[in-house]
This record gives C-alpha cells, sequence and structure tokens, in this order.
C-alpha cells in the first residue's frame, strides 16, 4: 500500500517528545506519527462500533428490565431506585 503525505501541526513540547522517542526507538519520527495515527483511528472505529452495537441492542430492548435490575440489586440489599 502507498503512503500518503499528511501535515499536522504539534506543540513544541510533543515534538521535542517524539524527538526523544524515535531516538531511543530507532525509528523515525514519522514511522511513530503514523504508528499513532493508525492506532488512534482503530481504536476510535472499534469504539465506535461497539456503541452503534450496544444502541442497537437498546433499540431492540435487549437490556435489563428496570423490574429486573431492581430485583438484582434487591439480593444484594441495595435499594437501585
Amino acid at each position: 500500500m502507498g503512503a500518503a503525505i499528511v501535515s499536522v501541526r504539534v506543540s513544541e513540547e510533543d515534538k521535542e517528545a517524539l524527538e526523544k522517542l524515535a531516538s531511543v526507538t530507532g525509528k523515525s519520527k514519522s514511522s511513530l506519527v503514523a504508528e499513532a495515527i493508525h492506532s488512534y483511528v482503530e481504536l476510535n472505529a472499534w469504539q465506535m462500533s461497539v456503541v452503534r452495537q450496544r444502541l442497537e441492542a437498546a433499540d431492540r430492548h435487549e437490556y435489563a428490565s428496570r423490574e429486573r435490575v431492581r430485583a438484582v440489586f434487591a439480593k444484594w440489599g441495595v435499594d437501585a431506585d
């Protein structure tokens, strides 16, 4: 897969931290940034998928009823109201 060029602006502190990390790991700043973006996008795509699934389940009324929640909490002596 080819690589696209993306320009970003970061704080001086983040730039310095990135340079130190690149030096310590022996990786390029570019590869570290690409790895970070990939991880961020992958994680957020997964989170959005889970949220979407949970909302769809809620729309289908697949979660515990209020009465069921009260009953479970009551077993532990907790008032769920």
